[in-house]
């Protein structure tokens, strides 16, 4: 199964992860693709891509404000719980890369994170992660921002929601036991 806005992969036995790109919408004709076109029955988890953090501000700035807070994007995407009340929805975080050095950035990031969530509905979040950019103290960076982060989700009343690492296959930087506690 793929098109231009969904990428599927079983990741864990019973768990099938796909992802959504709110720019695939604005596609003409047989290419457009909108969340209520989502195969919900055999995902059980879908990443909408994607949220960005800004440095200035310290807030979540969307992707595609037209269609993610104009058109009610990531309330639609929320919606399709109400069809499928186990599905998984989580929102892909791009450059959390670049505030994960210092305990402040950090901080920061989760506090908009954990807020995000909350007000969204959404169930986690998946971080890219490409080490080639980065190692040494970015990379002990990442391991204390993911573990900050899970225990702000705890702090906050959701134990369940999820933090997930996109890594490349080959990537032998990052130590994943340490990663996945």
């Amino acid at each position: 199964m793929t098109t231009n806005a969904v990428w599927a992969e079983n990741t864990v036995e019973g768990r099938m992860d796909c992802s959504y790109t709110s720019q695939s919408q604005a596609l003409k004709g047989i290419y457009a693709f909108k969340v209520e076109d989502l195969p919900i029955e055999y995902c059980t988890h879908i990443i909408y891509s994607h949220i960005s953090f800004e440095e200035s501000s310290m807030t979540i700035i969307p992707s595609n404000p037209e269609y993610d807070v104009g058109y009610n994007g990531w309330d639609k995407f929320i919606d399709l719980k109400k069809v499928n009340p186990n599905l998984k929805l989580l929102m892909r975080v791009e450059r959390a890369a670049d505030f994960i050095e210092t305990a402040e950035n950090r901080k920061d990031l989760i506090d908009a994170i954990v807020s995000f969530l909350t007000q969204h509905k959404f169930d986690g979040v998946t971080i890219p992660w490409l080490s080639s950019w980065m190692d040494g103290p970015e990379v002990d960076g990442l391991y204390e921002f993911f573990e900050e982060l899970r225990r702000s989700f705890e702090t906050a009343g959701h134990p369940t929601w999820e933090a997930n690492l996109i890594v490349p296959i080959d990537d032998n930087s990052i130590n994943s036991e340490r990663i996945c506690k």
